[in-house]
């Protein structure tokens, strides 16, 4: 039986988190912290993100990587 996990060579990213009501910081000081994030994933290759696409964290994720590409 092959081994799916060997077979596929990228490294994937997948973003969840607080709505910004939750969150107990700045939603700037979020969005910082994401994009750093991003940025050290991208560094390390990480090639695919996936966002849950919830409001708060998720589309902040994804609204940074697609500014990113």
């Amino acid at each position: 039986m092959p081994d799916i996990f060997s077979e596929n060579k990228t490294r994937q990213c997948c973003f969840t988190g607080h709505r910004p009501h939750k969150l107990g910081i700045p939603e700037s000081r979020a969005k910082a912290l994401i994009e750093a994030a991003i940025d050290d994933a991208i560094k390390d290759g990480y090639t695919v993100f996936i966002s849950g696409m919830a409001e708060g964290i998720d589309i902040w994720a994804a609204e940074t990587v697609i500014q990113k590409k």
